[in-house]
């Protein structure tokens, strides 16, 4: 019989602990759309771009001022309303259009803030009405972008409710009910979408997003982890030191005496190029895979053709060197060894867990980086052991966090809980289930108990298993499973009673991201599906009308069109895109550190990283920070299953960047030059 692992209670975190919860729901676009700026006016050097077209309001964390939530809300008034301005007439005599200088317009924002606390526009913020400190109307005091959407959308709701229909796809959640303004930026996202789309940020800096605005954000970021490695090589805290150990942020460290015989910072670097080996499948069962080849390539030629990386003040073309592993990993082996030896390949790049583990120890003993690996293993979150080698899909660790910080953020009433998972038993299972055990032990004021269970992978039914778990009686059943065992165990809950017992005490059933596809799964469960929750998509799909008119999806789906590659055919060109992106985000900063484009460089770059990241939800941050975290991407979309519809319901991101515990990988060789098993510890 399983034993379940009781957790002593522990302390409530601490506000400044609260992870970003995002409250965006998905539809379909505000028909406002407003038209995109003609690709042939984009600029031809988007690192250049002006600070006055940033796009800074849509900016992660960026701080607007006061102003801005007059302004805003005045200009919807005037228009929507104009009773309502009469009626602060004396507060407001000011029209707001023309102004150069929005921190010289105190005087018109203060009565403007005024008109807007009286009207009961203002309650419920810090600082409104109801507010002890009064420090909305404190000079100097910067309000985040939060609160210009929540004002104007409320503005818009009472007044000009049609209007806020016409945005129902961007702005779907009230926004009265909210306890922490920073936990807001998805939906406040949305809303500041939609009210961009009416026009109302017109002539506000950092109005109407754009590609350069993108670019120019991409610039910035670049700039300052230039700045802060340059900083750190110079005073010798991080680069390359007199005992050749590489040095970097967090403890990060790769000692170069490891490295194989006659290897070189530079290998790969040509008079023309940099040279990067992709090994993935072009041809078999999954031929389809070589699209992402594909659309990394028309990334990269745009870049050499539009906005070239120099070396030592020379442009160098990126080169993507294909080779077709059929996804067989002894093949990966092969190409992998003539890419070292013969390609002069200056990184690499791999599809799949199986072959890229199979050589996951030579690409490190030949001192190779291996950025963003296509594969979801925890793996590639090893930065003291495997340092060369990352990942960028959201990692089954990560997704076992999800689930966590998902019941602690909305099963308040029955904190804490019992949770009760049921795991295939092989490394795929145990890798949730060690996950989320971890999780729970260190979160015992979410989780008191919490019940393991595992089961063959190959069972047909699953009840006996669930009988067990059925008996612990617990508030949440996490299904660890993948393939048909995604079907067997969520039927095995409605014949144990488990499913009705769950959702009668308001808690929650969750699956693995494995099994959410509505074909081979879950059409197959009938009604036992409706109401069961999971992790759901963290990038952007590129032929979602939601998304279509974004600048940098614009700008992909016309470079693809532009090469006779038809970015509706199929969704795996973005995904090399997706891919493709931080790899020139990394080279980009690596080329500006002292002693420009290396191999060590490109890797401090690489662990460095923080970025805006085009591809991926809003609210999901793009981020690596040397020893301490070592995952790149830790956010997602919940979703939940609606039965009738047959369809999975967007509720929301959630974001848990840095939270995921570093992999330490132990694994064994399973025949030479196959794979390994194993798994993180």
């Amino acid at each position: 019989m399983p034993q379940s692992i009781q957790f002593p209670p522990g302390p409530q975190m601490a506000g400044g602990e609260r992870v970003r919860r995002r409250m965006r729901r998905s539809g379909v676009l505000c028909v406002a759309v407003a038209a995109l700026m003609a690709l042939a006016a984009l600029p031809l050097a988007p690192a250049a771009a002006a600070e006055d077209s940033s796009g800074r309001l849509f900016e992660p964390g960026y701080a607007m001022s006061k102003q801005y939530v007059a302004v805003t809300a005045y200009k919807i008034l005037r228009d929507q309303a104009p009773a309502t301005v009469d009626g602060c007439a004396s507060d407001v005599k000011t029209e707001p259009d023309r102004f150069a200088d929005l921190a010289g317009a105190g005087a018109f924002t203060r009565g403007a803030i005024n008109c807007l606390d009286k009207l009961g526009y203002l309650k419920g913020l810090p600082g409104g009405s109801e507010g002890t400190s009064g420090r909305l109307f404190e000079p100097g005091y910067a309000m985040s972008k939060q609160y210009v959407a929540v004002t104007a959308y409320k503005i818009l709701r009472d007044q000009a409710p049609a209007t806020v229909d016409g945005c129902a796809s961007d702005v779907k959640t009230e926004p009265d009910r909210f306890a922490d303004l920073a936990g807001a930026g998805a939906f406040t996202r949305g809303a500041i979408n939609c009210l961009d789309k009416l026009g109302y940020l017109e002539g506000l800096p950092g109005g109407r997003d754009s590609l350069e605005a993108l670019f120019g954000r991409a610039a910035r970021q670049r700039q300052e982890i230039v700045a802060k490695l340059t900083k750190g090589i110079d005073s010798g805290a991080y680069g390359v030191g007199k005992d050749n150990i590489l040095r970097g942020p967090a403890g990060f460290r790769i000692d170069l005496d490891d490295c194989a015989s006659g290897w070189s910072d530079t290998t790969g670097i040509t008079a023309r190029q940099i040279r990067i080996g992709h090994i993935a499948p072009q041809s078999g069962s999954l031929s389809q895979f070589g699209n992402i080849a594909k659309g990394i390539v028309n990334y990269f030629d745009w870049i050499n053709d539009n906005d070239p990386i120099t070396v030592a003040g020379l442009p160098r073309d990126l080169t993507l060197i294909i080779k077709d592993d059929a996804y067989i990993a002894a093949r990966t082996v092969e190409l992998v060894d003539e890419s070292i030896r013969s390609a002069n390949v200056f990184a690499l790049h791999t599809l799949g867990s199986r072959n890229t583990l199979a050589v996951y120890e030579k690409i490190d003993e030949e001192c190779v980086p291996h950025p963003f690996v296509v594969a979801y293993d925890p793996a590639w979150g090893d930065p003291v052991n495997h340092p060369w080698i990352t990942g960028m899909e959201l990692s089954y660790p990560t997704e076992s966090v999800l689930w966590g910080t998902w019941i602690r953020e909305n099963l308040t009433d029955l904190l804490p809980v019992k949770v009760a998972s049921l795991a295939m038993d092989n490394n795929f299972g145990l890798a949730y289930e060690q996950s989320f055990s971890r999780w729970a032990q260190a979160n015992p004021d979410v989780v008191r108990d919490y019940l393991p269970v595992r089961h063959d992978p190959a069972l047909q039914t699953l009840v006996n298993e669930m009988k067990t778990v059925a008996a612990f009686e617990p508030d949440v059943y996490i299904s660890m499973t993948a393939g048909d065992s995604c079907v067997h165990a969520i039927r095995a809950t409605r014949e144990t009673g488990l499913y009705n017992d769950i959702n009668t005490k308001h808690g929650a059933l969750f699956t693995t991201s494995g099994c959410i596809s509505v074909d081979q799964y879950m059409r197959r469960v009938g009604k036992v599906g409706n109401g069961w929750w999971a992790v759901g998509r963290d990038v952007k799909d590129s032929t979602d009308s939601k998304f279509i008119d974004e600048p940098f999806i614009a700008f992909m789906n016309s470079n693809l069109e532009a090469a006779g590659l038809d970015p509706a055919s199929s969704s795996l060109y973005a995904v090399g895109y997706t891919y493709g992106y931080p790899y020139v985000e990394a080279l980009r900063i690596a080329a500006e550190l002292p002693g420009g484009l290396t191999r060590t460089n490109f890797i401090l770059a690489v662990r460095s990283l923080s970025i805006e990241h085009p591809m991926y939800l809003d609210g999901i941050a793009a981020e690596f920070n040397g020893n301490r975290d070592a995952f790149f991407i830790e956010g997602a979309e919940v979703i939940r299953f609606d039965a009738a519809s047959q369809s999975w319901e967007p509720q929301g991101v959630i974001d848990v960047n840095g939270q995921t515990p570093n992999c330490e990988w132990q694994g064994d060789l399973v025949s030479p030059g196959a794979a390994y098993i194993g798994g993180c510890r």
